[in-house]
């Protein structure tokens, strides 16, 4: 049941970063995202109080995956310039995964 629901959030949080970086913050709705992620758009409710928190959601995801790279990278590298071009690199690959994240 968890995994149903962590799947289920994860497509919201999906939808939302793609419509939020396209139409904008004003121009997306509830509706659009439950759509675009194949759900009720009332299950957005049940996961998040409004628009608003899923706009932070979206972003708090976003950077927690953009710290815990560069975490790695600072754990894994000895050298402070193969550090941050760990970071960078890092970086670079979330921006190809996530091309939407860098118009939020």
């Amino acid at each position: 049941m968890k995994m149903e629901q962590a799947s289920a959030q994860d497509a919201i949080l999906d939808a939302a970063e793609v419509l939020f970086a396209d139409k904008g913050f004003a121009a997306t709705t509830i509706k659009d995202i439950g759509q675009a992620a194949a759900c009720n758009s009332a299950l957005l409710y049940y996961y998040f109080a409004d628009k608003e928190a899923l706009y932070a959601a979206v972003l708090q995801r976003m950077v927690g995956r953009i710290i815990a790279m560069g975490t790695a990278a600072l754990d894994d590298a000895h050298d402070p310039a193969l550090a941050i071009q760990a970071i960078l690199a890092g970086q670079a690959r979330l921006m190809q995964h996530h091309p939407a994240a860098v118009r939020l």
